[in-house]
């Protein structure tokens, strides 16, 4: 697949430091443009903006800390950066103004859209958590997604919350794994509320996406129409019973649950009487999923023997009754197996316009270096990701402001 390879390629070309090293791994997400044929006539992909993840965190203050350090969310964020960028500096390469707006506006007047040459496509090295990580696996168990579903406090597992920020909302670890549903980031269970996740699974963020567009709600100001993807692309899991069920389990988790959306908003009359040009536009974008062969060297998956080989680590699973067990590593003579994985503690961000990589520390939720301690450290460590500098960045008047702001900060 180009789209794999292109991002892979990419890869290689970023600095070592901040990338896993040994047995280390993580997962890697680029956002990948393509050129309509039908109109230029075709065109080498390139990556527009690239990123590895690590966990999430919930310590430092808002605004100045990122909470959501998986690799998709730091491409989304990059993406959105990139297109603030644009907006004030008027040097448009993935936007364009929309024909109808009068010259005489200015750049905070101006209505933008995606140009109409381009595709944007999502490389994934590994499926993302949440529900498309619920497949069967070689060894006929079905792996087991570490997200946790979020549930009415006050009652069973099938009522499910909307809203993960409400106190009347728990998490729970199911013992049989219910499709479909909505949950929130991997972790111990027996953590404190204050201390638990609050972000939704990667999953679950791919289907808002498809839905409502990569831009966010500051953009929405700007981006008339939402910026959908117009594929999204996984490596294959050596675990996985086969390709065509992992690729269904994607399907599942972002495409058919953006049609029941669909579904669900068509039939609210008021909604799709005042928003009946969304609806159209939503139910007109096809987004192609699928599993390639091109794998992602330190990915998880990659470091460890598939379960068909006799070789798996220690790893949640569910049995075909749908109840967990565990799987342990089983002796053989494969050093593979034998080697202690970890997940790599760094994160690396890329944008187009910005051939520097950010590197992050994962538990921090900030810029490699010296351990903020302050309000003020938070700040002068802060990715140029989070929410403090992507919302100064919106408010910027041109270009040159930002790097005002860089030498004062």
């Amino acid at each position: 697949d180009t789209i794999a390879s292109c991002a892979l390629q990419h890869y290689k070309s970023l600095p070592k430091h901040g990338k896993p090293q040994g047995q280390e791994w993580t997962v890697y997400a680029a956002l990948v443009v393509t050129t309509c044929k039908a109109k230029n006539g075709g065109g080498e992909p390139y990556v527009l903006c690239s990123a590895t993840g690590s966990k999430c965190t919930t310590t430092g203050p808002h605004g100045s800390c990122l909470r959501d350090l998986h690799a998709e969310v730091l491409v989304k964020r990059g993406f959105q950066r990139l297109m603030w960028k644009e907006i004030r500096s008027g040097n448009l390469k993935v936007l364009r103004v929309q024909a109808n707006e009068a010259e005489e506006k200015t750049s905070d007047m101006l209505m933008y859209s995606l140009n109409p040459d381009l595709q944007l496509h999502l490389y994934i090295s590994d499926s993302p958590c949440g529900d498309a990580t619920i497949y069967k696996l070689g060894n006929g168990d079905m792996n087991f997604t570490g997200a946790k579903l979020i549930v009415a406090a006050d009652g069973d597992e099938g009522d499910i919350s909307l809203s993960c920020h409400d106190h009347a909302t728990t998490v729970i670890r199911e013992a049989t794994q219910h499709l479909g549903r909505l949950r929130i980031k991997s972790g111990r269970s027996n953590l404190p509320s204050h201390l638990r996740s609050t972000s939704l699974s990667c999953s679950d963020k791919l289907l808002k996406w498809a839905v409502l567009g990569l831009q966010g709600t500051s953009l929405r100001q700007h981006i008339i129409d939402p910026i959908r993807l117009t594929s999204v692309v996984v490596s294959r899991d050596p675990h996985a019973e086969s390709m065509q069920l992992q690729q269904e389990a994607v399907k599942r988790a972002i495409l058919d649950r953006r049609d029941q959306v669909m579904t669900e908003l068509q039939g609210n009359e008021g909604f799709s009487e005042t928003h009946s040009h969304f609806l159209a536009d939503l139910k007109n974008h096809t987004i192609v999923v699928s599993v390639v062969d091109q794998v992602f060297q330190s990915a998880k998956s990659q470091l460890v023997v598939p379960f068909q080989n006799s070789a798996a680590t220690t790893n949640e699973i569910t049995n075909e009754n749908g109840k967990r067990t565990m799987t342990a590593a089983t002796n053989n003579d494969n050093s593979k197996s034998k080697k202690k994985t970890s997940p790599c503690g760094f994160c690396l961000n890329w944008q187009f316009d910005d051939e520097r990589a950010e590197i992050l520390v994962g538990a921090r939720g900030t810029k490699h270096g010296k351990k903020a301690k302050t309000d003020a450290d938070y700040i002068k460590q802060a990715s140029r990701l989070c929410r403090r500098n992507l919302h100064h960045l919106a408010s910027l008047d041109n270009q040159d402001s930002e790097t005002k702001n860089d030498a004062n900060t």
